[in-house]
């Protein structure tokens, strides 16, 4: 009892001396970036290079074709991801689809029903295994296995798994900005709850993205660190506690597009923080003017993305 007190009271004291930012001043912006960087860890001379992009396997579909590619991010490390490619001429829109914790990654269904959605109205979407999950996982099916679930080998090295798993994003994001397939000037990115963090971050750190939508985790970083249920380790965030708050990294998107998302019946994200954390998001987008550029709505699902 005495040291959940010591920790509960620790979080308290460290938001108490939180100073209050305006994320809508390049000076402002410029320290969250910063501390953004240093609580994940983020090292753009880390940031790999995609090589080995390699088609694997491809399904014909009516309005678009869905091929399953294998490529190679830092050395000796393989990843897993699937292109749905509309039937279109001209350069698409492509959309990057962030998986969650689905037991299937990148081939749970409903990121799937995603990518083909998206595809069937003329958007290319990437969905991509995340480290240590789908086809990237020696458990697959599992969704808590040992290789992502509880992967704490990158803290030992001076690194956080959220941290990987953003520059790997970052990198493919950057690879794909090239491929003259597609539009550069309209990529966006969309994902829920383990997704939704990833986007939170791609917010910060992805300038080249035109668009975000974020689902299933907009909140407060301090209650998700406080849950008394199990954590991923890609949800540990060192120092955090005194690090930028979900609205302050949210806000260094502004003033593109942004749209945030939760469940009335979501039971993992409480609705009064989702609320607050738009509240202060939007009044970024507001002092930029750009205030019909963010929406936040809550609609009748629960936690994960409904088919």
């Amino acid at each position: 009892t005495e040291v959940f007190d010591d920790y509960e009271r620790r979080f308290a004291k460290a938001r108490a001396e939180k100073p209050l930012t305006q994320p809508w001043l390049k000076a402002d912006r410029d320290t969250i970036l910063h501390k953004v960087k240093a609580m994940l860890c983020y090292d753009e001379a880390l940031v790999p290079s995609i090589r080995d992009l390699t088609p694997i396997h491809e399904i014909e579909m009516p309005d678009h074709t869905v091929t399953h590619y294998r490529f190679r991010s830092w050395d000796r490390c393989w990843g897993a991801t699937t292109l749905y490619l509309p039937k279109k001429e001209g350069k698409l829109p492509l959309v990057f689809v962030c998986c969650g914790h689905g037991d299937d990654g990148r081939l749970t269904e409903d990121y799937m029903a995603m990518g083909h959605r998206l595809a069937s109205l003329g958007i290319a979407a990437l969905v991509t295994d995340n480290i240590g999950q789908g086809d990237r996982s020696l458990t697959p099916g599992l969704e808590k296995g040992p290789d992502h679930w509880w992967s704490i080998a990158p803290f030992a090295c001076g690194l956080t798994l959220q941290g990987m798993i953003v520059m790997e994003t970052v990198a493919l994001i950057r690879h794909f900005t090239k491929d003259p397939r597609f539009d550069s000037t309209r990529l966006g990115a969309c994902g829920n709850s383990g997704g939704g963090t990833l986007t939170l971050f791609l917010s910060a750190l992805a300038p080249e993205l035109s668009v975000i939508s974020s689902s299933g985790y907009p909140s407060e970083i301090p209650f998700v660190l406080q849950k008394e249920r199990p954590h991923c380790a890609c949800n540990l965030l060192p120092g955090s506690a005194y690090g930028p708050e979900m609205w302050e990294i949210y806000s260094l998107f502004a003033p593109k597009p942004m749209f945030l998302e939760g469940g009335t019946g979501d039971t993992l994200i409480p609705l009064d923080l989702a609320h607050r954390n738009a509240r202060k998001v939007r009044n970024t987008y507001m002092q930029m003017d750009a205030g019909d550029n963010f929406e936040m709505t809550l609609t009748p699902t629960l936690h994960s993305w409904e088919l």
